[in-house]
Protein backbone atom coordinates (compact mmCIF):
# COMPACT_ATOMS: atom_id res chain seq x y z
CA UNK A 1 0.00 0.00 0.00
CA UNK A 2 1.70 3.28 -0.73
CA UNK A 3 0.77 7.13 -0.30
CA UNK A 4 2.23 10.43 -0.03
CA UNK A 5 1.95 11.21 3.86
CA UNK A 6 -1.19 10.67 4.18
CA UNK A 7 -2.46 7.14 6.14
CA UNK A 8 -4.35 5.37 3.32
CA UNK A 9 -6.80 4.62 5.81
CA UNK A 10 -10.08 5.91 5.15
CA UNK A 11 -10.91 8.13 8.05
CA UNK A 12 -14.82 9.03 7.64
CA UNK A 13 -15.42 7.20 10.53
CA UNK A 14 -12.64 8.10 13.24
CA UNK A 15 -13.83 9.69 15.66
CA UNK A 16 -10.73 11.47 16.75
CA UNK A 17 -6.57 12.07 15.72
CA UNK A 18 -3.74 13.18 17.98
CA UNK A 19 -0.31 13.46 16.76
CA UNK A 20 3.06 14.86 18.88
CA UNK A 21 6.70 15.08 16.90
CA UNK A 22 9.51 13.65 19.22
CA UNK A 23 12.98 14.87 18.66
CA UNK A 24 14.55 11.64 17.43
CA UNK A 25 16.96 11.11 20.54
CA UNK A 26 16.96 7.43 22.96
CA UNK A 27 15.66 9.73 25.58
CA UNK A 28 13.06 10.61 24.03
CA UNK A 29 11.41 7.43 24.16
CA UNK A 30 10.11 7.70 27.54
CA UNK A 31 8.29 10.78 26.63
CA UNK A 32 6.84 8.92 23.81
CA UNK A 33 5.71 6.38 26.38
CA UNK A 34 4.50 8.69 28.86
CA UNK A 35 2.77 10.68 25.79
CA UNK A 36 0.89 7.39 24.64
CA UNK A 37 -0.30 6.09 28.08
CA UNK A 38 -1.22 9.41 28.99
CA UNK A 39 -4.03 9.82 25.87
CA UNK A 40 -5.32 6.18 27.00
CA UNK A 41 -5.67 7.22 30.32
CA UNK A 42 -7.71 10.60 28.89
CA UNK A 43 -9.94 8.62 27.39
CA UNK A 44 -10.48 6.47 30.40
CA UNK A 45 -8.75 3.23 28.29
CA UNK A 46 -5.63 2.96 31.02
CA UNK A 47 -6.34 -0.93 30.55
CA UNK A 48 -4.83 -0.02 27.01
CA UNK A 49 -2.32 2.35 27.87
CA UNK A 50 0.33 -0.57 28.80
CA UNK A 51 0.00 -2.34 26.02
CA UNK A 52 -0.04 0.37 23.85
CA UNK A 53 2.89 2.21 25.12
CA UNK A 54 5.42 -0.58 24.60
CA UNK A 55 4.35 -1.01 21.09
CA UNK A 56 5.50 2.46 20.98
CA UNK A 57 8.84 1.78 22.57
CA UNK A 58 9.54 -0.88 20.39
CA UNK A 59 8.27 0.91 16.98
CA UNK A 60 10.04 4.31 18.51
CA UNK A 61 13.33 2.57 18.87
CA UNK A 62 13.36 0.79 15.62
CA UNK A 63 12.27 4.37 14.03
CA UNK A 64 15.81 6.10 15.86
CA UNK A 65 18.10 4.25 13.23
CA UNK A 66 16.73 6.45 10.19
CA UNK A 67 14.51 9.55 11.35
CA UNK A 68 12.08 11.90 9.69
CA UNK A 69 13.19 15.11 9.39
CA UNK A 70 11.69 18.67 10.13
CA UNK A 71 11.58 21.73 7.58
CA UNK A 72 14.66 23.12 9.74
CA UNK A 73 16.40 19.90 9.17
CA UNK A 74 16.11 18.07 12.91
CA UNK A 75 15.92 14.77 13.26
CA UNK A 76 12.06 13.96 14.33
CA UNK A 77 9.94 11.01 14.97
CA UNK A 78 6.21 11.79 14.64
CA UNK A 79 3.81 9.47 16.19
CA UNK A 80 -0.47 9.70 15.51
CA UNK A 81 -3.06 8.03 17.14
CA UNK A 82 -6.46 7.47 14.89
CA UNK A 83 -9.40 6.45 17.34
CA UNK A 84 -12.37 4.53 15.78
CA UNK A 85 -15.31 3.48 17.33
CA UNK A 86 -13.65 -0.35 18.03
CA UNK A 87 -10.12 0.19 17.60
CA UNK A 88 -6.65 2.35 17.60
CA UNK A 89 -4.23 2.93 15.12
CA UNK A 90 -1.03 4.00 16.28
CA UNK A 91 1.68 5.19 13.94
CA UNK A 92 5.07 5.63 13.81
CA UNK A 93 6.89 8.12 11.41
CA UNK A 94 10.03 7.39 10.26
CA UNK A 95 12.50 8.01 7.43
CA UNK A 96 13.35 4.30 5.68
CA UNK A 97 10.73 3.79 2.77
CA UNK A 98 11.24 -0.48 3.52
CA UNK A 99 9.03 -2.04 4.76
CA UNK A 100 9.18 -4.20 8.06
CA UNK A 101 9.09 -7.70 7.40
CA UNK A 102 5.37 -9.22 7.49
CA UNK A 103 5.99 -11.89 10.03
CA UNK A 104 8.35 -10.67 12.92
CA UNK A 105 11.98 -12.62 12.72
CA UNK A 106 12.36 -15.27 15.54
CA UNK A 107 15.75 -13.71 17.65
CA UNK A 108 18.36 -15.99 17.88
CA UNK A 109 18.96 -16.81 21.45
CA UNK A 110 21.10 -14.03 23.58
CA UNK A 111 20.26 -12.02 20.35
CA UNK A 112 19.02 -8.93 21.86
CA UNK A 113 18.15 -6.75 18.99
CA UNK A 114 15.16 -7.84 16.64
CA UNK A 115 12.64 -8.60 19.40
CA UNK A 116 10.84 -5.07 18.60
CA UNK A 117 8.25 -6.50 15.75
CA UNK A 118 7.53 -9.84 17.94
CA UNK A 119 6.89 -7.56 21.06
CA UNK A 120 4.51 -5.31 18.87
CA UNK A 121 2.83 -8.29 16.96
CA UNK A 122 2.12 -10.12 20.57
CA UNK A 123 0.48 -7.21 22.02
CA UNK A 124 -1.54 -5.86 18.52
CA UNK A 125 -4.69 -7.07 16.59
CA UNK A 126 -2.99 -5.54 13.21
CA UNK A 127 0.43 -4.46 12.01
CA UNK A 128 1.51 -3.14 8.92
CA UNK A 129 2.83 -0.09 7.16
CA UNK A 130 2.30 2.77 4.22
CA UNK A 131 4.63 4.91 2.52
CA UNK A 132 4.81 8.43 3.88
CA UNK A 133 7.27 10.81 1.77
CA UNK A 134 10.65 9.62 1.63
CA UNK A 135 9.99 7.57 4.25
CA UNK A 136 7.15 4.90 6.06
CA UNK A 137 4.73 4.79 9.14
CA UNK A 138 4.75 1.63 10.96
CA UNK A 139 1.01 1.44 12.29
CA UNK A 140 -0.49 -1.30 14.62
CA UNK A 141 -4.03 -1.55 15.73
CA UNK A 142 -5.49 -2.48 19.24
CA UNK A 143 -8.95 -3.07 19.50
CA UNK A 144 -11.55 -1.38 22.17
CA UNK A 145 -13.46 -3.71 24.01
CA UNK A 146 -16.92 -3.36 23.60
CA UNK A 147 -18.47 -5.43 26.07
Amino acid sequence: MQTTGVSPWPTPNCQQVEQVVFPAEPQQCGAARRWTRAYFCRHDLAELGDAAALAVSETFTNALRCPMTDPDGHPVIPIRIVRFPSLFRIEIYDGDPTPPPDAAPIPAAGDERHRGLVVVDALATQRGSFRAGSGKAVWFTLARDLG
